[in-house]
């Protein structure tokens, strides 16, 4: 229960009373309505979600009061009844006194104490109203509430005045010793301990018994005020034992003041040092476990009042009468501390030593509170005495800070601090020469902390000086691998550290005999590679040298030397300004390539010697007439002599990249695309073509073009093609003209499979540049074609229209097409005027109408039936359904036609039937054209059937995909096979590549020429399937079939 709930009137009050006293004092308080803290109680745990409750609920009962003190006082002020007035009162004064509680617990109200102070002195005034209008009712109860009010607003002369007039008045009142009790606190707060002892003993001669502990308990603290401890602690006792009576006679345990009693009684003993009197006093009190409790707590506050000797003796006392466990650690504490202040430096390490001992024998958990701050202080004990022995730099204390740090890591392995502590044991042991234990246990502190870790740097350094530092007996007692180790962790964590290049290089001196010259050599390359710049970066290459030269390491030495020419850093910031360092590098780098190619170009092993070669020629630093002479020896063995062509291509493209000026460089340029095209990729070839030939400002250039543009042609890729066609078109060669019309050609092939509108328009382009030529109907057809692929009708319809008006003589077939196709086109123009005649709305001349109509029908029908006898089925199709439209739409007209106004109606009758006569007559034309239509289709030409029925019946053998690596390794390797690349061509076309199926069987049939071959029958078959899936006819054609 919160005091801060509960009225002045109640505080000392809160438990629970017994007797006639007091149940005729609670029975008074009841009736006068000060019993409204009942109510208000609420048991909180402490919760954030209780606290919010709880200020809700303030704030809630803060408002239901200030509507009830309004009200009451509205009513009061209106009622003049004597009874009811006297309740009024009585009902606003606790109500003022409940604000007053309720707005002390509000810290959000504005002036807060002043709102306190308001209802409290309305309280008051509330009070003297109805003492003053009813003096004879319980006059008591009121006179002590004035006085509890004024006690709250510290107006102790006014409180203490109602007091007196309570206590000398009224002493058979109920509320007697409330009142003695609060005169004894305000005499209390005073200092004035002997008027205030008075007070409290006149609470014995009451009949209120729950008060006299806390009287025998208040008179202690007034004789320890006095420093008249002797009577203060049998005044507590004497507490504790009249709270035992009225606990036994109650049977309540809350009764009383027993605990505060005891617990003060700890204070007293621990002022004056009286620890045998304490100890014979808690024996006599209270059982034993409660006794040790109240030792335990002596031992504590003589700690703290710096009485270190009397503690420690309480405390090791305690300790060998079989303390409670969870004081141990802290009486184990107790007793360090209280040595270290006597400068008792062995009984604190011994005391420490068996604090460990004990938490092993417990095996307490990681996480239990005693366990952590026994931790906690042994850590910054061990540093604290190794602060000491650095300071005063004394024998005795280096060898307590070791034991110290003994006795903590022998206790706490794995704990978080481990890593701090034993930095910390390292440095000491360092101090102490013991190199071999601080290398130890500065490693096993690396291995607990990570690189964040606030000593990690210190802990490397420290780690190193642990060996260095060492004797020749303890560095073979730690051995040198490790001192490498050390070296290598310390540069890997702090690379740009000024002393990880140190250390990379003293690691590459011992490496030498520990790990063998060659990984040594790696490591002084390392050393020069990341740091060019630093002083050691020059002696690290030397050293790495001699170091193979010295055990003929001549393939490392290579390895090398060619590591160090790769390098654009070291050539800039360490060779560059160390000439003589870069001339032996060289030395040693042709030295190396000696010995070794000597060896292999006697011996016929060839990928041997070009091996050698090639790194002769990729050296920077030989002559350039030997480096190109390697490199051609290179490309020669490996195409005539190994058979490897990929790497005579590699070997070539390096002659023309690293000599592109000379004859050899030139050479090697085509030989590269030739070789490429010889091993069967032909998109490389084509791509390594135009990369020689550039902007095409030579003859070798210009051929170089010509050669990608037959291959990217034969690969289908028309649109490239193309494009390479008019470049070549524009370099005003001999063959222009020739080159303009096949990129024509080519462009013409792409538009018609991706229909790109720059295509098209360079197909327009190329109508009017070729329009007068022996193709000029072709490309006059071509031109209306792309126009309707580039959505433009208008134009393309004129076009057609120019075409099909045009006189064209001795036409062949394929411009029959393009003359019916432009006939069609015509068509819909005939066909649209045909539709016009309609006579729906006026038709008095019904003959005339239907005359000329049936006219523009005969019209229409030559027209189809001369251009069908020309075209293709696809165009047969398109003329005859523009008959069938103009029969339907005959009928339409007929059926929809008006009627002369000057019949009568049998004669109208008569006319309609007549014209719904015609109407069905077209309808059955329409009908039965379609099949006159397929009778005619199957008496067309058969050159004009597809192929694809044929097409369908043909097969290949399938290629095995496993082969397939085999077939082109052939390729490669035997150029000349062509086997191999029929059977290649097989393999894309099932893969659907149809465009380099086809150039790797135009491939075949050059190798096969006169010569027997089994793939023939299935070369032919390919060929025919070839024909289908790509047909070589113009695309405008291809639309039309």
């Amino acid at each position: 229960m919160k005091p801060g709930l509960i009225p002045p009137i109640l505080l000392l009050l809160a438990t629970a009373t017994h007797g006639d006293a007091s149940s005729e004092r609670a029975e008074r308080y009841r009736e006068s309505g000060m019993d409204y803290a009942t109510g208000l109680w609420q048991s909180l745990d402490g919760s954030p979600e209780d606290e919010t409750r709880a200020k809700a609920g303030d704030a809630l009962n803060y408002r239901i009061r200030e509507r009830a003190i309004r009200e009451t006082e509205a009513v009061l002020a209106a009622r003049k009844d004597a009874g009811i007035r006297r309740d009024l009162l009585k009902r606003l004064s606790s109500l003022h006194e409940q604000q007053s509680a309720l707005a002390s617990r509000r810290p959000d109200l504005q002036n807060r104490e002043q709102v306190v102070r308001k209802h409290l002195l309305s309280a008051i005034r509330s009070l003297e109203t109805l003492q003053r209008e009813f003096p004879g009712w319980k006059a008591d109860v009121v006179l002590f509430a004035i006085a509890e009010n004024h006690a709250a607003l510290g107006n102790h002369a006014s409180a203490e005045r109602y007091y007196k007039e309570v206590i000398a008045r009224f002493s058979k009142s109920p509320i007697l010793a409330d009142a003695l009790l609060a005169m004894g606190n305000l005499q209390f707060e005073k200092q004035r301990f002997a008027l205030a002892r008075a007070h409290y003993r006149k609470i014995f001669q009451t009949p209120e018994r729950n008060l006299h502990p806390f009287a025998h308990y208040k008179i202690a603290w007034a004789f320890f005020n006095e420093q008249d401890t002797g009577s203060a602690v049998a005044s507590l006792e004497n507490a504790v034992l009249e709270s035992r009576k009225l606990q036994s006679e109650t049977a309540n345990r809350k009764l009383g003041v027993e605990d505060e009693a005891l617990a003060d009684m700890v204070l007293f003993f621990a002022e004056a040092g009286r620890t045998k009197e304490a100890e014979d006093t808690f024996n006599r009190l209270v059982d034993g476990t409660k006794a040790r409790e109240l030792r335990f707590s002596l031992s504590r506050r003589l700690y703290d009042h710096g009485k270190h000797a009397l503690a420690k003796q309480v405390a090791q006392d305690l300790l060998r009468d079989n303390p409670l466990p969870d004081q141990v650690n802290r009486l184990y504490l107790i007793v360090m501390n209280s040595a270290e202040r006597m400068n008792d430096r062995d009984v604190s390490l011994k005391t420490a030593q068996e604090l460990t001992s004990w938490m092993k024998e417990q095996k307490l958990a990681k996480e239990d509170t005693g366990r952590v701050e026994t931790e906690e202080y042994l850590r910054h004990y061990s540093q604290k005495l190794h602060y000491e022995a650095e300071t005063l730099k004394k024998k005795e204390l280096w060898g307590q800070a070791e034991r110290s740090y003994e006795i903590y890591l022998d206790a706490f392995q794995e704990d978080t601090e481990v890593a701090e502590v034993k930095f910390r044991y390292a440095v000491l042991l360092m101090h102490q020469k013991n190199h071999t234990k601080a290398w130890k246990t500065i490693t096993e502190s690396l291995a607990a902390m990570d690189a964040q870790h606030k000593r990690h740097y210190e802990a490397m350094k420290l780690r190193i000086q642990s060996i260095e530092f060492a004797t020749r007996k303890e560095r073979e007692q730690i051995g040198e691998a490790n001192l490498i180790l050390a070296y290598d962790q310390f540069a890997g964590a702090y690379p740009q550290d000024k002393l990880a290049v140190e250390a990379e290089f003293k690691a590459a001196n011992i490496a030498r005999g520990v790990e063998g010259p060659e990984r040594a050599a790696v490591r002084y390359r390392g050393i020069a590679e990341r740091n060019p710049k630093h002083d050691l970066a020059k002696e690290a290459v030397a050293e790495g040298l001699a170091a193979l030269v010295k055990s003929e390491k001549w393939e490392t030495l290579r390895e090398e030397t060619r590591a160090y020419g790769k390098s654009e850093a070291l050539a800039t910031d360490l060779f560059g300004k160390n000439a003589d360092l870069g001339r032996r590098l060289k030395d040693a780098e042709e030295l190396a390539l000696v010995k070794i190619a000597e060896t292999h170009e006697k011996s016929g092993q060839w990928e041997a010697a070009a091996k050698v070669y090639a790194e002769y020629a990729e050296s920077g630093e030989v002559p350039a007439k030997i480096r190109l002479h390697s490199l051609i020896r290179m490309a020669d063995i490996t195409e005539q002599k190994i058979g490897d062509l990929d790497a005579a291509i590699s070997h070539l493209q390096k002659i023309r990249d690293l000599f592109p000026d000379s004859k050899e460089g030139q050479g090697a340029n085509l030989e590269v695309a030739r070789l490429y095209e010889k091993t069967g990729r032909p998109r490389l070839a084509a791509e390594h073509y135009l990369k020689f030939g550039g902007e095409g400002k030579g003859k070798k250039e210009i051929q170089s073009l010509v050669n990608a543009v037959a291959i990217l042609e034969g690969l289908g890729m028309n649109a490239e093609a193309a494009d390479l066609f008019f470049r070549l078109s524009a370099l005003q060669a001999p063959s222009s003209q020739e080159y303009y019309q096949a990129g024509c050609t080519n462009a013409l092939l792409a538009s018609a499979a991706g229909r790109e509108q720059r295509l098209l328009e360079k197909v327009l382009e190329c109508s009017e540049r070729l329009k007068r030529g022996p193709e000029a109907l072709a490309w006059a057809a071509r031109k209306a074609w792309a126009l309707e692929q580039l959505d433009r009708k208008e134009e393309a319809r004129a076009a057609w229209v120019a075409i099909a008006t045009a006189k064209h003589k001795g036409a062949g077939e394929v411009e029959r097409l393009y003359i019916t196709q432009a006939g069609l086109r015509a068509l819909e123009d005939e066909f649209s005027r045909f539709s016009k005649i309609r006579f729906a709305e006026k038709n008095e001349k019904p003959a005339a109408n239907i005359q000329k109509k049936t006219q523009a029908l005969d019209m229409l029908e030559r027209s189809v039936k001369r251009l069908a006898g020309t075209g293709t089925k696809k165009q047969m199709v398109e003329a005859q359904k523009y008959v069938k439209l103009a029969y339907l739409d005959f009928a339409e007209t007929m059926e929809t036609a008006a009627l002369p106004s000057r019949l009568t109606e049998p004669e109208r009758d008569e006319v309609k039937k007549t014209f719904l006569g015609f109407a069905q007559d077209f309808r059955a034309k329409a009908e039965t054209l379609d099949a006159a239509v397929e009778a005619a289709l199957e008496r067309a030409p058969a050159s004009e059937k597809r192929q694809d029925q044929a097409a369908e019946t043909m097969s290949l053998p399938k290629t095995d995909p496993e082969a397939i690596p085999r077939i082109l390794e052939s390729i490669s390797k035997k150029a000349n096979d062509p086997e191999a690349w029929g059977q290649y061509a097989a393999y894309r076309f099932e893969e659907g590549d149809y465009a380099e199926a086809r150039y790797y069987l135009n491939v075949w049939r050059k190798m096969s020429a006169g010569k027997k071959s089994s793939l023939g029958p299935a070369m032919e078959t390919l060929q025919t399937m070839l024909n289908e899936k790509i047909p070589a006819v113009d695309p405008v054609v291809q639309d039309l079939i």
